[in-house]
């Protein structure tokens, strides 16, 4: 990756000494961002590569060996995946980096593909929230990638365009002598030289006053050039190429810096490969600066209104575009076409605002705007900040006169309201409900009418009229006595049938159909009629029988019924259905081993009856599960019978790959590891030592590790390279040695197969290691904390006590004796 920073650091610098294209520096401005992007690749977006990738960690080892890389670079990623823990950042050193680009993890497409989208793009989104403030206005013309600011480098220019060094020229000569082309560039000192004319003076003319000029001086050699009806011989020029110019933009815009441009672009085009004005910069007094003369001011507003141009001014090389923060700022949110947070300039008001802000929506409350106000510091009184105040939009509209807009007000353009004047409303039994025009006069009758008329079974004795009372803003409700009532504004009129009253008898179909749900009950309906109403069965269904739940008065006699009150009050019968519905092979076996199949015919459904389609019992995924690891097949599998076992599936995977390590075997479900050895699974295959395999089980082995992972208490955790016979106190070594907290009386050793084992004593006082072999894992704890009780004080006040007493022993023998 050096070599390929510093040929882009060659190329941009020889892309500096040359002439050369806007576009071609950002190829190469781009590639140079690639590469710094890529530089600073996390190692979460490595581990989430990886995840997609399927990668295994024999198939990574692999790869990695064949790019010259360690083969062991990606196992501790690998670890991390399995255990769900992070891996540290420092982890993803260049070495690391460049493997996982090999692998394809890291790819030069898909940061290139995240550049597609400006990165000031990650400080705007446009879809902000009510947490994120009111969009600006304006910002979004900048935010989106386009190619309508795109520099023109070649074809035609105005004949107001600025002749200066870099730029190309193209003089034709045709007529009474031999055609004559030329392409001629503009030198730096300002000169065009033509054959058999000599050196021309350019800079600082206009295309048009070139031509003007040149008319003279080719005059002088082509005598057939003139203005008069007599001429033979003719001219063109024009420009074949444009040259490019230096801009600096700088203020509040989201990419300050300096701009290579074509020479006509303006500063419309500087804005926008700066990613445009941010939300603190202004959009209505952009600066241009031009050596020492005056700054010009642009408003973009007209251009974003309008798009209306004549603000912008085409730029010249070592202009400066400078945009301040922002001025007076307000928000329009409501009714309006466009809300947004705008700019105002001087002297504009809320007429200019609603303007800016597209005019008002149909639905708007136009007489009067609500204004949420910060009060101006001076006018601020101790809790009172923040005002509503009312403008009288309508007449600010009209003109006839004008309101203020101070910084930070919120102007709210309400709705109208919803409630639909000049109508009454019809629903139910008519064939046309909704809601019609009110008149004076208007009567049941004529709003029948226009209805589309009643339906055959509607109660027109039973009409109902909902009224609001205006005195009491209460609702009554009228039974209209004949087609001649009136009818007033905002009624509802209610109209019922027989049908609506009586309430739809339907059936419900529930199970393995096409379409579950409620049905319409017809007369004679049968079981198989239900289905066929639900779409027929769904596959795996048991198509030959079912299972009807009625209510039990729906089958007896109402004498029967009160014989057997305490009885249930739904019976369930299963039935056997006819043949033209349940297809050519129906299983008719009654799976509840209860009461005998009865034909569907001798149990027509009833209202609100249920129908209960099954499932086969012999249908159905039985599950699958996942080969993981170093087999010569690993994958998903499905479960083929209910007794597949670990060897049968071992058998479909083709076996463990020749670099597989049969220790680390093992079968996890529900993720507890299941105790099984590979030999005893090949060797007694079909009996309990070759468990029958679960939807969701995984087998698992890992490719042959030639190392052992040392961590925990020690000066250096990493792997090391296993020797046969080396010891726990040999890996110690190679890892640094122990630090001075660990605990050597409690280091584990854990086995590729999931089996752990620690150091054990003999006579208590000698430590037993346990052997290592590659592959495993050696971990070494910390002393567990000290328990509080000070043993180093304990014995030196025994040894205190002991010596006061032996000296005090002593004195009384001395005393005895003399």
């Amino acid at each position: 990756m050096t070599r390929l920073q510093s040929f882009v650091l060659l190329a941009a610098g020889m892309l500096a000494a040359t002439p050369a294209s806007a576009a071609t520096a950002e190829i190469y401005g781009q590639q140079a961002e690639i590469e710094r992007q890529l530089s600073q690749t996390s190692t979460s977006q490595v581990l989430r590569a990886l995840v997609n990738s399927n990668m295994s960690r024999a198939e990574a080892r692999s790869r990695l060996s064949q790019l010259g890389y360690d083969p062991f670079l990606a196992d501790s990623y690998f670890e991390a995946i399995a255990s769900g823990r992070q891996v540290p950042e420092r982890m993803l050193d260049n070495e690391a980096l460049a493997a996982f680009r090999g692998l394809g993890l890291v790819s030069n497409e898909d940061v290139a593909a995240e550049l597609q989208r400006p990165p000031f793009l990650d400080s705007f989104d446009e879809s902000t929230s009510e947490d994120e403030g009111p969009q600006v206005f304006g910002r979004r013309v900048f935010r989106e990638t386009s190619s309508r600011f795109d520099p023109v480098l070649t074809g035609p220019v105005g004949d107001d365009y600025v002749l200066g060094p870099g730029d190309g020229i193209t003089l034709i000569v045709t007529g009474a002598v031999e055609v004559v082309r030329e392409q001629m560039p503009v030198s730096r000192e300002g000169f065009l030289v033509i054959p058999d004319v000599g050196q021309v003076a350019v800079v600082g003319l206009t295309v048009e006053q070139l031509r003007q000029h040149l008319f003279t001086r080719l005059r002088s050699v082509y005598s057939g050039i003139s203005r008069g009806p007599d001429a033979n011989t003719f001219f063109s020029v024009s420009i074949a190429r444009l040259r490019t110019i230096q801009v600096r933009v700088l203020g509040e815009v989201a990419r300050p810096g300096s701009y290579r441009l074509s020479a006509v672009s303006t500063v419309l085009e500087a804005l926008y490969f700066a990613g445009g004005p941010t939300d603190q910069g202004t959009f209505r007094r952009v600066l241009l600066r031009r050596g020492q003369n005056a700054p010009l001011e642009v408003d973009l507003y007209p251009y974003l209104t309008s798009g209306s141009l004549s603000d912008d001014h085409r730029l010249q090389s070592g202009d400066v575009v400078y945009v301040p923060v922002a001025g007076r700022q307000a928000t329009v949110s409501g009714e309006v076409r466009r809300p947004a947070l705008f700019e105002l300039a001087e002297g504009e008001g809320l007429k200019e605002l609603i303007q800016f802000a597209g005019g008002l929506l149909p639905s708007a409350t136009s007489h009067h705007a609500g204004v949420e106000r910060l009060l101006p510091s001076d006018d601020r009184t101790p809790g009172v900040n923040r005002v509503m105040v009312d403008a009288p939009l309508a007449a600010v509209l009209e003109g006839t006169e004008t309101f203020d807009v101070l910084p930070g007000d919120v102007v709210s353009v309400s709705p109208v309201s919803g409630l639909l004047r000049r109508s009454v409303e019809v629903v139910g039994a008519v064939w046309h409900p909704g809601y019609y025009q009110f008149h004076p006069g208007m009567t049941l009758a004529s709003l029948f009418e226009r209805a589309g008329g009643l339906w055959p079974d509607a109660l027109t004795d039973q009409v109902r009229v909902v009224r609001l009372v205006a005195e009491t803003n209460t609702q009554e409700v009228v039974t209209a006595p004949s087609m001649q009532f009136e009818l007033e504004e905002q009624d509802r009129v209610e109209v019922f049938s027989r049908s609506t009253l009586a309430g739809a008898d339907s059936i419900l179909v529930v199970g393995w159909v096409r379409r579950p749900g409620l049905y319409p009950h017809f007369e004679g309906m049968l079981v198989g009629d239900a289905v066929l109403s639900a779409g027929g069965f769904l596959r795996g269904a048991n198509t030959g029988t079912a299972e009807v739940v009625m209510d039990v008065m729906d089958v007896m006699d109402v004498m029967d019924v009160m014989d057997v009150m305490d009885e249930p009050r739904r019976r369930t019968r299963r039935v056997r259905l006819r043949e033209q519905v349940a297809g050519s092979e129906p299983d008719w076996r009654n799976y509840d081993n209860g009461e005998e199949l009865v034909p569907e015919a001798s149990v027509p459904l009833t209202p609100g009856s249920e129908v209960y389609i099954r499932r086969r019992s012999d249908f159905g995924s039985l599950g699958h599960v996942s080969v993981v690891g170093d087999f010569r097949v690993p994958g998903t599998y499905a479960l083929l019978h209910n007794d597949e076992r670990v060897s049968d599936m071992l058998l479909r995977a083709g076996g463990l790959a020749a670099s597989a390590d049969t220790n680390t075997f093992r079968l996890s479900r529900a993720g507890a590891a299941v105790g099984i050895s590979l030999g005893d699974v090949t060797r007694f295959r079909h009996t309990p030592l070759d468990p029958p395999l679960v939807n969701d089980d995984t087998l698992r082995v890992e490719a042959v590790d030639q190392t052992v992972f040392v961590s925990g208490a020690v000066n250096f955790p990493n792997r090391v390279i296993y020797s046969t016979g080396m010891s726990v106190n040999d890996l110690l070594s190679q890892a640094g040695g122990a630090t001075a907290d660990a605990d050597l009386d409690q280091i584990s050793v854990l086995y590729p197969d999931g089996s752990r084992r620690t150091v054990t004593k003999s006579l208590g006082l000698f430590r037993n290691y346990p052997d290592v072999h590659a592959g495993s894992r050696v971990f070494v704890p910390l002393k567990a904390e000290d328990s509080g009780f000070d043993w180093g004080g304990a014995l030196n006040t025994t040894l205190t006590a002991t010596t006061t007493a032996t000296t005090l022993l002593l004195l009384i023998r001395e005393i005895r004796r003399n």
